[in-house]
């Protein structure tokens, strides 16, 4: 992992937690880019992590309501269909509680998805 330095269950324990706190940031960050409407770059760096982390269910949320915000609602479905055979197959599950609500609310145009509008 680090030259020199011997890996042992701390330093383990150590950079799975910064992993996690890396794809957190990543998490806020494409919120962020989504709010700023850089929908392209966010879509982007979305179907990259999808792919990288394909088990990483909040990507998947991401990446189906960023276009939905960006009025682009059939690109927003298909990634809920994408998923599922992922989650199938790696877990043996469907996908969570909350991308099956995403999922319906795309379909219904739930005006909860979309962004608030300051007053």
């Amino acid at each position: 992992m680090l030259d020199g330095i011997p890996e042992g269950p701390v330093l383990a324990r150590f950079a799975t937690w910064v992993e996690e706190e890396r794809l957190a940031f990543l998490e806020l960050s494409v919120g962020a880019g989504a709010a700023l409407g850089r929908h392209h770059d966010v879509v982007s760096l979305l179907n990259n992590l999808t792919a990288e982390y394909p088990l990483r269910k909040s990507f998947y949320r991401q990446l189906m309501l960023v276009p939905y915000r960006s009025e682009r609602q059939a690109e927003a479905l298909p990634v809920y269909r994408s998923a599922q055979p992922v989650l199938r197959s790696a877990l043996g599950l469907e996908p969570c509680r909350s991308l099956r609500r995403m999922h319906q609310a795309i379909l219904t145009s739930d005006r909860l998805l979309d962004l608030p509008v300051a007053s």
